[in-house]
């Protein structure tokens, strides 16, 4: 396997991985039954629960927020605003270099 090759399966196998759900007293880990499934999928072990999911497929997690708004943070708290009234700018601390912030308001004389 190449190494993009292998850090793009990696990089799916982690975010499939956070996606799951642990009941409560679960003592695998979200990466533990990630593995798990794949291993019994590939096997022909077919791994459904009792409401008819796959497990592979764990349930979408529910939108934060509000529709159309972003989360700014300013001074350590965080407050959601319209997506209108904010712009990304630069941030080096942030994941995806990006941040959220209110625009600049100009007032005309």
């Amino acid at each position: 396997m190449k190494p993009n090759e292998e850090l793009l399966y990696l990089t799916d196998l982690l975010l499939q991985a956070s996606r799951w759900e642990r009941s409560e007293g679960e003592v695998l880990s979200g990466l533990e039954l990630e593995v798990q499934d794949r291993v019994r999928r590939l096997t022909g072990v077919n791994t459904i629960d009792e409401n008819g999911r796959c497990q592979s497929e764990p349930k979408p997690r529910p939108e934060h927020g509000h529709p159309g708004q972003v989360r700014v943070y300013t001074n350590g708290k965080s407050k959601w605003y319209p997506r209108e009234l904010c712009e990304q700018v630069p941030c080096i601390n942030s994941k995806t270099g990006l941040k959220w912030q209110l625009k600049e308001v100009t007032h005309d004389a």
